[in-house]
């Protein structure tokens, strides 16, 4: 018999020795509804490392107040993981300055009960990662989302991970518009990254994401593009039509690099390509 617990998910199975090793008999999985922090999410997606999510984190939250009661003076460091209180449970606790154990030992179970704090808080971002790293092969099909069993999402919560998994970025565009999206353009990442300021796993995702629509656009080519798009990737009409509009530039090798334009924004061009999508396109393909 063994089991395996983490965070979210606990495992459990049975094997029996068998000749040339052990034979499973049956498995077990239960998971409970993942909790998904959007904070961290879009840190996520944006390339930063655990840690330093854990620290913007920090930044933005409130460290827990800890009740002097729970300070004695035979143990001033001595402290439960249920001693420690979010804020709002403690204020009504905290304050009391006849409590037991006196400054000094208020103040050392204070730095005590902020580097738990931080070390939880990096736990628990840690494990946050995990999920969306064993998520990642199922965003990027985002049908499967639904029918998956790996993780219990609600309909609302679905929709989040998708539409932010596939967010664009109009300085990314800019420098991509026009270029074939082939493997050599991303081998060019670390030069895209370096340009824009984005983080390079944030390029890479971007840049397959971009690729992935634009080749379920062309392997269609009866349905409007926004339609395809919205049907294999699950997104808004809004962004459904910002990607229809960017594979529209791609296909017909929208030239963003001469000198003469180079003031233009890729809003500048969206705008156009939009335009020309309504009132001049008669492609073959129907891009809108």
């Amino acid at each position: 018999l063994y089991a395996m617990h983490t965070g979210s998910y606990f495992a459990e199975g049975l094997e029996l020795p068998a000749a040339g090793g052990s034979k499973v008999i049956f498995d077990t999985f239960v998971c409970d509804p993942l909790v998904v922090d959007q904070f961290v999410y879009k840190l996520w997606l944006n390339g930063f490392t655990e840690k330093e999510a854990a620290l913007r984190r920090q930044s933005h939250l409130t460290p827990p107040t800890l009740p002097t009661s729970a300070i004695t003076p035979a143990s001033p460091m001595s402290v439960s993981s249920s001693s420690v209180l979010s804020s709002s449970q403690a204020s009504g606790l905290a304050g009391s300055s006849s409590a037991a154990g006196g400054p000094s030992a208020r103040s050392q179970m204070a730095v005590y009960s902020l580097q738990t704090w931080s070390s939880l808080l990096l736990h628990e971002t840690e494990d946050q990662y995990r999920n969306y790293r064993y998520m990642e092969n199922i965003l990027v099909n985002p049908p499967s989302l639904a029918s998956q069993t790996m993780f219990q999402l609600a309909p609302s919560v679905q929709k989040f991970l998708v539409e932010n998994y596939y967010l664009t970025d109009d300085l990314f565009l800019r420098e991509v518009l026009g270029k074939k999206l082939t493997n050599g353009l991303r081998r060019d990442m670390q030069d895209i990254a370096e340009k824009t300021r984005l983080r390079l796993s944030c390029c890479y995702r971007l840049f397959d994401n971009l690729k992935r629509v634009h080749k379920a656009v062309l392997q269609d080519t009866k349905v409007p593009a926004v339609d395809v798009i919205q049907a294999h990737f699950m997104l808004s009409k809004e962004l459904a039509g910002k990607y229809a509009r960017a594979v529209f530039m791609s296909i017909h090798r929208f030239d963003g690099g001469k000198k003469r334009i180079q003031f233009l924004s890729y809003a500048d061009f969206d705008r156009f390509a939009g335009i020309l999508m309504q009132y001049w396109a008669a492609t073959p393909i129907p891009v809108a």
